[in-house]
């Protein structure tokens, strides 16, 4: 049987400019993640009978409309998650405590705006260690999505991380540890000792999907807005899985027209030049192909 799981991370617009190194010139009422992007998520998902998990960012909530623009998602059963309050990029390592604080922030408000309880969790970044599963695992969450099992990714994050240091634009993410990419691919349970292999039931750890020796991942940026030949061979490959677990971003239902007159970030994050109807319409091709006999939300999967 083909099982399907999608989940979108609504990282703000801000986090992009983290990413690249860029001073940060926005001058928004409401992220456009949070206010243009969500409806085209919503559009575009109920087209097609399917409930994405939504990796939802706490302090976005800080602001009245956000929580007006999301009381349709928890109405409409979409599956919110826990993906910190302020998406630091060196979450990992900052201090026990503060990461508590991210965590617990992100469900406290989510509780309070929606009166919604959430069970899942992903890192900014990618990004876990002992502690994070630590906490994690003794309040109580169900699963982790955090790791994306990518050698391809992994190296060319660290290369462009690299070469942004070399040119004094310093990105604030991070390439995390070595052991990720080489990380089993496919849903496990595991503990706060091995994460990135099968251990005690403690959690569910949902690895993002990835193809062939190299790992090509099948996110937003491969899917909808790299290289034609990337989004060929994820097309042809996505045939060969029988669970398939996307993963997106926000800023995946957007293009330039959305971002204003701010080049520095468009040319550096360069899938928003893609126009917006032939990123939807990659997705679509992707999900058609691989054809699903059942859709599960994240936290609804069971091995």
């Amino acid at each position: 049987m083909k099982t399907l799981s999608i989940s979108i991370d609504l990282d703000p617009v801000y986090c992009y400019y983290q990413i690249h190194g860029i001073e940060s010139v926005l001058k928004y009422d409401v992220d456009p993640v949070y206010s243009k992007a969500i409806f085209r998520i919503y559009k575009f998902f109920e087209e097609l009978n399917i409930k994405p998990t939504l990796f939802v960012v706490g302090n976005q909530f800080e602001n009245d409309n956000v929580v007006e623009n999301f009381k349709n998602a928890v109405a409409n059963q979409y599956e919110l998650a826990n993906h910190t309050y302020n998406h630091l990029y060196n979450f990992s390592l900052i201090d026990e405590q503060s990461i508590q604080s991210e965590i617990t922030g992100c469900n406290d408000i989510i509780l309070s705006k929606l009166g919604y309880k959430m069970c899942g969790f992903r890192a900014p970044g990618y990004n876990v260690n002992r502690r994070v599963f630590e906490y994690l695992i003794a309040h109580g969450f169900r699963y982790d999505s955090s790791i994306l099992p990518s050698p391809f990714y992994y190296f060319a994050k660290c290369f462009i991380i690299f070469v942004y240091k070399v040119f004094c634009r310093e990105s604030r993410s991070i390439c995390g540890s070595i052991k990720m990419p080489f990380a089993m691919r496919t849903p496990y349970f595991t503990d706060e000792k091995t994460i990135y292999s099968p251990s005690d039931s403690k959690i569910m750890e949902i690895p993002i999907s990835t193809a062939g020796m190299f790992g090509f991942p099948y996110v937003g940026t491969f899917i909808m807005g790299y290289r034609e030949w990337m989004y060929k061979y994820l097309l042809k490959r996505c045939g060969y899985f029988s669970f398939l677990n996307i993963e997106l971003h926000g800023i995946d239902f957007l293009d330039s027209k959305d971002i204003g007159d701010d080049k520095r970030l468009i040319k550096s994050q360069f899938d928003l030049n893609v126009p917006i109807e032939k990123k939807l319409g990659r997705l679509r091709n992707i999900i058609e192909k691989f054809n699903p006999d059942k859709i599960l939300r994240l936290s609804d999967i069971s091995i």
